[in-house]
């Protein structure tokens, strides 16, 4: 990942991608959603980020414009690499708040169920008829 800032997450958004046995094409995905997030955690001068910070970082998204699936799959993407770093905390000498996940209990938006089902009739059933 070429940047123009070092964040400290990098690195591990880096290591994380190497260890995850996702597809070639998973990982670029990965890789684009981690250089989003860290991005807007430089532009915003957080250096280590809080459960707040990742919260504003989804409402972000969603005012934004984005879908409701590209802020879940971004929030997923977040949750793994989080859940990466707090079992990793120790070998890899982060501060102490990664001890704990901090992305656990941070809901992902609701997709819409706007879509209205038709009764289910005997023309279903048996399409022969």
């Amino acid at each position: 990942m070429a940047r123009r800032k070092q964040h400290p997450l990098l690195q591990y958004a880096d290591k994380f991608i190497e260890f995850i046995d996702i597809t070639e094409k998973s990982k670029r995905s990965y890789e684009s959603i981690l250089n989003l997030y860290i991005d807007y955690l430089e532009n915003k001068n957080i250096m280590h980020a809080t459960r707040k910070d990742i919260i504003r970082f989804r409402n972000s998204l969603l005012n934004k414009g984005l879908s409701v699936n590209t802020v879940r799959k971004t929030i997923s993407v977040l949750k793994g690499f989080y859940q990466y770093l707090s079992y990793n905390q120790m070998r890899f000498d982060l501060p102490e708040l990664y001890v704990r996940d901090l992305t656990y209990g941070i809901k992902n938006p609701v997709v819409s169920k706007n879509i209205k089902k038709l009764p289910l009739t005997k023309k279903h059933l048996d399409p022969g008829q």
